[in-house]
């Protein structure tokens, strides 16, 4: 009875994707018990709370890229589009020449964070943190969500402390964009909130944000 009940939704689930799930019946004829904690953990990479899905999509996509899985990535693609992902969205995450992905909001004040300055194709070209008032101004603010290929390491192995002495990772970003890497700019929607400050954070734990 468990096996066939197994089948069925794998069944369901290869019909509404269009997606050869095989390697479950096999796991279900071995061991329902194991094909039952198997799905159960799968179900786990689907929770995200107040996560931005494009940062979820941005994740998994990389990680079954990064496997070399072809027909996992078919179907990350096809659940992002079905979640609203948008497809210029789910082409950078998937772009070959992409070295990073960084997030952005629109109208927030980038004296408090990091200002994106971008190019019409939405290709980063420069992040500086925290600047003050007057300087060269940006309509994008770094949301803190990244996605990175290794390269990243070769920036971040050569950063020094900033004027106010951390260790920025905007910097890294920002070497590796002007080495002539391509870092993509995506736009966040929805809900977000900078937790930069115990403020911030108290706020959104109160649901006040």
């Amino acid at each position: 009875m468990l096996r066939w009940l197994f089948r069925r939704a794998v069944s369901a689930f290869e019909r509404q994707w269009h997606y050869d799930a095989s390697y479950l019946r096999d796991m279900i004829d071995a061991s329902p018990g194991a094909a039952w904690r198997f799905m159960s953990a799968a179900r786990l990479g689907n929770y995200r709370r107040d996560v931005p899905i494009e940062a979820l999509v941005a994740a998994g996509l990389t990680a079954v890229r990064s496997e070399d899985c072809g027909p996992c990535t078919q179907l990350g693609t096809a659940m992002a589009e079905r979640q609203g992902v948008r497809p210029e969205t789910v082409r950078a995450i998937l772009a070959d020449d992409v070295e990073a992905i960084v997030s952005v909001k629109q109208n927030e004040d980038v004296s408090k964070g990091g200002a994106v300055f971008v190019n019409e194709r939405m290709e980063v070209t420069d992040i500086r943190e925290k600047q003050p008032p007057g300087e060269l101004a940006s309509a994008w603010y770094n949301a803190g969500v990244y996605a990175f290929r290794p390269s990243i390491f070769n920036c971040t192995s050569k950063l020094q402390p900033s004027p106010r002495g951390e260790y920025e990772l905007t910097d890294a970003i920002r070497d590796l964009a002007q080495s002539g890497k391509k870092v993509q700019a995506f736009e966040l929607e929805g809900a977000w909130a900078d937790e930069r400050d115990p403020e911030v954070l108290a706020e959104l734990n109160r649901g006040k944000l």
